[in-house]
């Protein structure tokens, strides 16, 4: 019997139960994307078994992934049962751990929101996210029209460094936090299934899902926070990460973690121009009147992102970035600058300059600004890929 390299006591045959998770991904996978479809279509698609295909779309069904959606066609006998996906069949809840809020979001088996709600915080202990969190999922529950038990599961996105197992927030310096079982104490609180990971790569995980028809081999996503921070006079960065539309948490679960400061733009309006402004919408207003003034502002900020984006792009080559921020009102004064500086600070940039016929790729940044469910969203989209037995292609899960 062949076994697994390394693992004498692991045969890659004789799985049965691996085999028919395997043909219930393939399964569900065509009927999400193909559907309607009947039974004896999915057993020509997939090769497997017509007798096996129908014990596994009975059991899918059974658990509510899969539902009867009446009668194809006739090709000359019985008109065949269609089969589609149940939204209802699973919900799942994404909450995003900010700074001073908590945004949360209920989507179904199709990844599609339910109900979304946003709870401002007092503090950021992790007592008080157990008890403002377990009230927000009542209110999100509420909402859907569903009990919470019925919910199959909540993931949650952390500001900071996580070690996937068993769930630990290793440091959030926004949250002030060190090494806090977030997963297992929610799990002992709320008493359901919790899957914590990094607010970056929920945030690419969401735009990557968004793209639906268009998704590319491999997602750079640059989180900035400018807005919903402590420190005033510093922007919060982060990266996350998605290759053949998985997401890429690395070897120690910190892909895409980036030690380095950027300069908010207020403090930069104080150090180039000497003016003082409480907020981002001050500084937009000022400069609409003189925006020759703020020009410097906005080239020092540009060239500290788009110094961050041409790491990025050396190093990963992406098909797309995508630079996420709550900011609005910083687009159209960096857009085309970020751009110009990554392009001239990267690799890929300089090649695309000195020889423009031979690239075969070009550098494509899109500035995206945050919704108030974007990092929720994206919170649950690994736990709800396993739970719908179905892995993320490129064209797959919420398509």
């Amino acid at each position: 019997m062949n076994k697994l390299p390394g693992k004498d006591n692991i045969p890659l045959s004789g799985r049965p139960q691996l085999n028919r998770k395997i043909n219930a991904a393939l399964i569900f996978g065509l009927v999400r994307d193909d559907g309607p479809i009947s039974r004896a279509e999915l057993a020509r698609r997939t090769g497997i078994r017509s007798t096996s295909v129908s014990a596994i779309v009975d059991q899918l069904i059974e658990q509510r992934y899969l539902r009867e959606a009446g009668r194809g066609e006739s090709t000359g006998g019985r008109h065949p049962i269609l089969l589609e996906v149940n939204p209802r069949g699973m919900l799942a809840a994404g909450l995003e751990i900010g700074e001073d809020a908590l945004n949360g979001v209920i989507v179904d088996l199709l990844g599609q929101v339910v109900a979304s709600a946003q709870l401002r915080l007092p503090d950021t202990s992790v007592d008080t996210i157990i008890k403002e969190g377990g009230g927000l999922l009542e209110q999100l529950a509420a909402r859907a029209g569903e009990a919470r038990r019925r919910l199959g599961a909540v993931g949650v996105a952390v500001p900071g460094i996580i070690a996937r197992e068993p769930d630990t927030v290793v440091l959030s310096q926004p949250l002030g936090w060190k090494n806090v079982s977030l997963g297992g104490l929610l799990r002992a609180a709320w008493g359901m299934d919790i899957y914590v990971l990094n607010n970056a790569m929920a945030g690419a995980l969401s735009e990557y899902i968004a793209l639906r028809g268009k998704r590319p081999r491999s997602l750079l996503y640059v989180l900035l926070y400018l807005r919903h921070v402590k420190k005033a006079l510093l922007g919060s960065v982060g990266c996350g990460i998605v290759l053949d539309g998985r997401p890429y948490f690395g070897e120690g679960h910190m892909a895409g973690e980036i030690r380095v400061d950027i300069a908010h733009p207020l403090a930069l309006a104080h150090e180039k121009t000497g003016a003082a402004f409480k907020n981002l919408e001050q500084l937009a207003a000022a400069c609409e009147q003189t925006p020759e003034r703020f020009a410097p502002v906005w080239e020092a900020f540009a060239e500290q992102i788009g110094s961050v984006i041409a790491h990025g792009l050396d190093f990963l080559d992406p098909s797309l970035v995508i630079l996420g921020t709550d900011a609005p009102e910083i687009v159209p004064h960096v857009e085309q600058k970020v751009v110009a500086v990554a392009r001239a600070r990267s690799v890929c940039g300089r090649v695309e300059e000195l020889a423009p016929d031979l690239v075969t790729h070009r550098l494509k940044l899109e500035i995206h600004t945050l919704t108030p469910d974007t990092i929720a969203r994206g919170a649950i989209v690994p736990r709800l890929q396993e739970m719908a037995l179905a892995p993320l292609p490129m064209n797959g899960v919420f398509g």
